[in-house]
């Protein structure tokens, strides 16, 4: 069975999507070849490998149509057939010794079936240094009916002796509108039923990359209708509203609901790489709002942001610290733990709105030496919970915990028990003072 992604491959220039600059220079290079190696480079699933296919196509095409192949012609249909030797197909990842790049060599000596050799080496940044030795040779001093197209998503691993001598072409990322408007398109003609708002979260997911977002929409029509809930449940990612209210939870600095949600969300499997990347899009979305309103610079439905006062700073370092956990959690073995450390963090730079609700805190009494004010070490509370190992059990019962900052003390209300002296200790290893700490019972709800 042909999957979505080769069934809606484009075979023209016409039909591919998002890629107008290339798609313009290699249509002309079909019409008056004035170069022989090219390089297209470009994230993964932008189209650098259907195009060169389309432009192989193109430079043996017995009726070219401004620049496009007829795909009706003896040389298209036997490319179709799989009996067309012109067009050479080869993947660099397992085709990357010196002993292959020879093999081509030794190919150049016969001439084409028609017009044109066209090679299309495929990640061609796997070749070994010896292969691109001589590769480099054959791409110097080509013989004039072949034509070298080199596809890589690492440019930079390319000699500069190798991209000095080609014409390199940039794919960009595809963006959002067409790659929704692709999905679109194949469910209608699939006369699949779906909803709009599951089609958006694929290409927003696809994060530019059309081949990508062909694979979640078959994983996803594997699963069932294309309804918002069903994709976003196959996908492995959070509806935006749930992500909203944790980063309301973080604002209002009620740290347990939105430890709450994030340990319902992990209970249920979702992603929190994905997770992480949605919290940062709506913190961008909301930094964004505090300047304009124009809908042309949102990437989101922006109506449930408008009531939540940040300020441009606070959503910039809310950002900085959610691309810092992005990081750190490709390499962790605890994601849910350092996700909700650095939600701590996060709620613990913004200025919302906290209130210590039904909790009574007797005031010390004044004395001649100078009181500490503990707000000056708000921060202090997140390294004290990072200097507890993933394993260590009072680590777990500080994060089910509540702390604050006070003029006269760090206040943790809890319903476990801890180590009052140990957390003085540590936080005295961290601030090189003498800090009070406090620690009083949760009200039960």
């Amino acid at each position: 069975m042909v999957n979505l992604y080769n069934q809606f491959r484009p075979i023209n220039f016409d039909e591919v999507r998002g890629q107008e600059v290339a798609v313009r220079i290699i249509r002309n290079q079909s019409k008056n070849l004035t170069a022989h190696s090219f390089i297209f480079t470009g994230m993964h699933g932008t189209g650098k490998t259907t195009i060169a296919k389309i432009f192989g196509r193109a430079l043996n095409c017995e009726s070219l149509e401004d620049g496009n192949p007829c795909n009706v012609c003896e040389s298209c249909k036997s490319y179709f057939n799989g009996t067309n030797f012109d067009v050479v197909e080869i993947d660099g990842a397992s085709n990357n010794s010196v002993d292959d790049i020879r093999r081509i060599q030794d190919q150049l000596v016969y001439p084409p079936q028609r017009k044109r050799k066209v090679y299309i080496i495929d990640e061609v940044h796997m070749l070994s240094t010896s292969a691109f030795n001589a590769l480099l040779k054959t791409i110097e001093e080509p013989p004039k009916h072949a034509v070298f197209v080199l596809c890589t998503t690492e440019v930079n691993k390319l000699p500069k002796t190798i991209r000095s001598r080609c014409v390199e072409i940039h794919f960009q990322s595809i963006p959002l509108d067409e790659i929704f408007n692709n999905l679109l398109d194949i469910c209608q003609i699939k006369g699949v039923a779906f909803e709009k708002e599951g089609l958006k979260l694929i290409a927003q997911i696809a994060s530019g990359s059309m081949r990508d977002a062909l694979s979640m929409l078959e994983k996803c029509l594997s699963y069932g209708e294309l309804t918002y809930q069903n994709i976003s449940d196959v996908l492995g990612v959070v509806d935006m509203h749930t992500v909203i209210s944790i980063v309301r939870s973080l604002i209002a600095k009620d740290i347990p609901a939105a430890l709450q949600k994030v340990n319902n969300l992990h209970n249920k499997g979702k992603d929190f790489l994905q997770l992480t990347a949605d919290l940062i899009r709506v913190f961008r979305n909301l930094m964004v709002l505090q300047s304009t309103d124009d809908p042309s610079l949102f990437d989101m439905d922006v109506s449930e942001l408008k009531e939540i006062p940040l300020k441009e700073r606070e959503c910039f370092e809310a950002i900085n610290i959610l691309s810092e956990l992005l990081t750190n959690l490709k390499y962790s073995d605890s994601p849910k733990v350092l996700m909700e450390v650095y939600l701590m963090q996060i709620s613990s730079m913004l200025t919302g709105n906290a209130e210590m609700k039904g909790t009574e805190v007797s005031q010390r009494s004044k004395s001649d030496k100078e009181e500490v004010d503990h707000n000056d070490y708000l921060t202090c509370k997140i390294d004290l919970i990072k200097s507890y190992g993933m394993e260590d059990k009072e680590l777990t019962a500080l994060l089910d915990s509540q702390i604050f900052t006070r003029k006269d003390a760090f206040l943790i209300r809890t319903t476990h028990i801890l180590d009052k002296e140990g957390i003085k200790r540590r936080l005295k290893d961290i601030t090189g003072k003498n800090l009070n700490v406090k620690i009083v019972p949760a009200t039960k709800k």
